[in-house]
């Protein structure tokens, strides 16, 4: 719609130009083949009066077209990404995970890998610092597992205070290894909230990225988190494909 009227608008300008110039030329106003003929200077001058309305009128409207690019770009980043940690969102993954699986047909194609992380009892730190302090460590978390993948991987806020990750053209081992960095950086990070310090863990659950619907490798890579935060939390823990959950 936005795109319609611009264009629409932009349109009518430069319409308008062209209607005012055929005006000032029409023989109504004593511009006859026999006046253009001897006046060439004044017809010049009015050809250079109609390039410069023209340029003005291409000028906004090519304003115009850049503003509403902008603003359609700013729309599509809303729609996808994160505002708080700047991850993709819940329903951009479901989109992209659609896609991999159904490319993921036999078994000689590239492995891809989830990671699910939950940050282990983040009730908490809303509770003893405020939710402004539990808005702080989302953004840190997400922007620890930032700098600890590579740049063809992706991460998505799943939910609160969980994020997945998905490892294109990756192994079990790894992810795992992926996973245990994301775990003990986090783990070893010193985060301070006026003045008091904030612990922070993260338990990960791993599982392979298989090529049937992508539910299933989610369920599986829940179970596996279920599995860490059984275990004490602060783990990483991984989930054979073979496992069916329903």
């Amino acid at each position: 719609q936005l795109a319609l009227e611009a264009f629409i608008q932009s349109n009518q300008e430069i319409q308008k130009v062209m209607h005012d110039h055929n005006q000032r030329l029409a023989p109504s106003h004593g511009y006859t083949n026999d006046y253009l003929t001897k006046n060439c200077v004044k017809v010049v001058e009015e050809l250079a009066l109609l390039d410069t309305e023209m340029s003005s009128a291409l000028l906004k409207a090519h304003d115009q077209i850049r503003n509403l690019t902008s603003r359609i770009d700013l729309l599509t980043e809303e729609n996808q990404i994160d505002p708080l940690t700047k991850f993709y969102n819940r329903k951009e993954l479901f989109k992209d995970l659609m896609s991999i699986t159904e490319n993921l047909q036999s078994d000689g194609d590239p492995e891809c890998y989830l990671l699910m992380i939950d940050m282990d009892d983040f009730k908490a730190i809303n509770d003893t610092y405020s939710h402004l302090a539990g808005d702080k460590t989302l953004v840190f978390v997400s922007r620890t597992i930032a700098s600890l993948i590579r740049g063809s991987d992706k991460a998505y806020r799943f939910g609160g205070d969980e994020f997945i990750i998905v490892l294109n053209r990756s192994t079990l081992n790894a992810a795992q290894s992926t996973a245990e960095k994301i775990r003990q950086n986090i783990e070893k990070a010193r985060l301070f909230y006026e003045n008091k310090e904030i612990r922070i863990t993260v338990s990960i659950g791993v599982s392979k990225l298989s090529g049937k619907e992508f539910e299933t490798s989610l369920r599986r890579a829940d179970r596996a988190l279920y599995e860490a935060k059984n275990k004490t939390k602060n783990q990483t823990f991984k989930k054979p494909v073979a496992t069916p959950y329903k």
